[in-house]
């Protein structure tokens, strides 16, 4: 997956307001489901930021290497990746972390050191929100049992899963 061309508006704040996108799939020596891939990628390129005005364009292009077919993840996190990108981009033009930007989209620290978190995975016995909680606890230094984890909810993870296989992709 190369991207040919981005655009990012934002504000000084780093609100994202605007992404321009154009991604290239090095398709290989044959389409296979490279198209596939391509649209995944494509349809993950926002992350899970909400970003009012959005154009993306793909095109599969074929290559002298061999066929780039689909796999676990299947262009989720190529997409994923490229919003990420563009994320640590304006954290450095802004002169602020990546992980500043996103500190209060989706943790709540609270004054008596616990903290909720929110996610858009749907438990249904994989351990998922026992393996947010862990992430959680270690990066916040704190005991387990000070993390807190919010039901999914659209209100709060606007691309949450709604589809039974997709949890099994991404979720564990």
């Amino acid at each position: 997956m190369e991207k040919k061309r981005e655009k990012v508006g934002f504000t000084n704040e780093g609100k994202v307001l605007a992404l321009d996108l154009e991604i290239y799939n090095k398709g290989g020596n044959s389409l296979d489901l490279s198209l596939s891939v391509l649209e995944r990628a494509m349809f993950h390129s926002d992350n899970v930021y909400e970003i009012p005005n959005v154009k993306i364009v793909g095109r599969v292009c074929f290559t002298n290497i061999p066929s780039n077919t689909a796999f676990r993840g299947f262009g989720s996190p190529q997409g994923m990746i490229i919003a990420e990108n563009w994320i640590q981009r304006i954290a450095a033009e802004l002169k602020k972390s990546p992980e500043e930007m996103k500190a209060g989209a989706l943790v709540h620290v609270y004054t008596d050191g616990t903290v909720l978190v929110t996610h858009g995975g749907v438990e249904m016995g994989q351990g998922l929100h026992t393996k947010v909680a862990q992430v959680a606890a270690s990066a916040f230094n704190i005991p387990l049992s000070s993390v807190f984890i919010s039901e999914t909810s659209t209100d709060k993870v606007i691309d949450s899963v709604s589809f039974p296989y997709w949890e099994l992709w991404f979720g564990g």
